[in-house]
This record gives C-alpha cells, structure tokens and sequence, in this order.
C-alpha cells in the first residue's frame, strides 16, 4: 500500500493535469477505485476542488462515507450515489444535476438541494430527515407520498414527476412563505397559512380567503389559477400579482385607491 507522503504526491500530479486540462471529454483514470479514492478524498471531503474533479469520468467511483453536501455536480459523468451510504446522509444544498440516485432518501437531509437534471429521486416528504425540504428544487424528482407534516417554505415543486398533492392545512407551522406550487393539487381552508412571496401559477384547488390569512398578508404573492375570497380591508398586498386569479372581486373600499389602479392596470395584460 501506498504511503501517505505518496498518496499526496499524486494527489498534486492529479491536480495539476486537471488545472491544464481543457479538453471536453471525461477523463477516465487507470487506477483502481480504492486508489482513486485515497488520491481524491482526505478526512472525509474531496481534497481536490471538485469543479476539477467533474471533468473526471467518475463511474464507479463510490461516495460511500463522504461529505458531499453543498457540491455542484453538473456536468459530471458517471456519479452514482446511494443516500444512504454518505456521510450523515447530508445532501443539503446539493445540485444533482447529471447524478443517478440509487437508493432510499429516508431519513436524508435535502433542506435547499436542487435535483433538477437528476435521474431517480423519489421523495417520501414525511421521512426526510428533519421532516424538512424547505427550499429544496424538486423538478425532476418523484413525490411518492401526499405531502403533510413537513417544513416546505420556499420549496420549488415546478417539474415534480408527476405533481405533487399537497394538504396545507397540514404543513408544519402552515409555512407556505416563498414556496412555487407549479403542478400541485392543494387541498384545505388556508386558514391562517403564511403565503407571502408564494407563487399559485399553473397550480389547481387554491381558495384563500385573506381575511383568514396569517397576518392578513399577500405581499409578494403570485395569484395567478388561485381563487380569491372575501374582502381585501386591511390585507398587506404590496407587490401583489392578481393577473390570472380566479373570480377575482374587489371593491372600492377594500384597498387603497393606488392599489386599484396597480390592479386595474393588470387587467389591461390580459
């Protein structure tokens, strides 16, 4: 076995040619996988930048026990990963861009990570860990279960396989702050939900009445294919879209003058 005065020896040849190297294809080494991963991996982390390790040609290369949470891996080739066999099954921040998931993600923590452009996600929304996915990408990953009794502020759920259905009443703290519903069927009253900054388009079965809202606030919101109910007194709809919602009533006495004409002149878009 190699030395470790070796191992860091080809580990800055490695380097080196992957600095100069400008090629398009993958390099593919001729060493073993054991040996790969003693030059690429020290306690834990890739010890080379891993914007030079993507022009590797990485099949068979096992990420058993490795840190790779906040790694971009567009533009790889060959990275299969299992879940289940990395290090605290942390995928947070994650761009799986090119990755093939092979494996369960029970139990794994995917608060922020971007699985657009990855091939087999499939997500049990109350068995992630932390019961958590705020903010996480979902386009291209299969919801296998009704969403409920999970964080999902912020997340983006445009190009879900399939779509996703989702019981709001039953999200955790009814957070719905900044979150994309694109291709969801929503279920439930809304009553109290927090939906500032949250985006209804091309989404089916949204009926808010904002009076009921937390805080009474729409500020931010997109209300585009949502329906609309009751009066806007008093409601927060700074920077409000209305082009699109459903059924939309609104009256002289519910906002102010300013925000009516801001209304009024969407309708003109249409």
């Amino acid at each position: 076995m190699l030395k470790y005065n070796h191992i860091i020896e080809l580990r800055t040849a490695l380097k080196e040619e992957l600095e100069s190297y400008m090629g398009k294809d993958h390099i593919k080494l001729s060493v073993d996988d054991k040996l790969l991963k003693r030059i690429l991996i020290e306690n834990k982390k890739f010890a080379i930048d891993f914007e030079l390790v993507k022009k590797l040609d990485l099949t068979g290369f096992k990420f058993f026990n490795i840190d790779i949470s906040g790694l971009d891996f567009t533009g790889s080739k060959g990275v299969r990963i299992n879940p289940q066999k990395i290090l605290n099954k942390d995928m947070h921040l994650c761009k799986l861009n090119s990755v093939t998931i092979k494996g369960s993600l029970d139990d794994v923590l995917i608060i922020g990570t971007d699985f657009t452009g990855s091939n087999g996600a499939r997500i049990n929304p109350e068995k992630v860990a932390f019961k958590n996915m705020s903010c996480a990408k979902l386009n291209d990953a299969k919801i296998i279960s009704d969403v409920k009794n999970v964080y999902i502020a912020g997340t983006d759920f445009s190009g879900c396989i399939g779509g996703a259905k989702i019981y709001v009443d039953e999200v955790i703290d009814k957070d719905l702050r900044y979150t994309i519903f694109n291709g969801c069927n929503l279920y439930g009253t809304f009553r109290w939900a927090k939906v500032e900054n949250t985006n209804f388009s091309h989404s089916k079965g949204a009926v808010l009445d904002a009076q009921r809202l937390y805080g009474r606030s729409l500020n931010g919101t997109k209300l585009t294919d949502a329906e609309l109910l009751g009066s806007l007194t008093g409601v927060d709809i700074r920077n409000t879209i209305f082009y699109g919602c459903k059924d939309r009533k609104i009256y002289k006495s519910t906002c102010e003058t300013k925000e009516l004409i801001k209304i009024i002149k969407e309708d003109f878009k249409k």
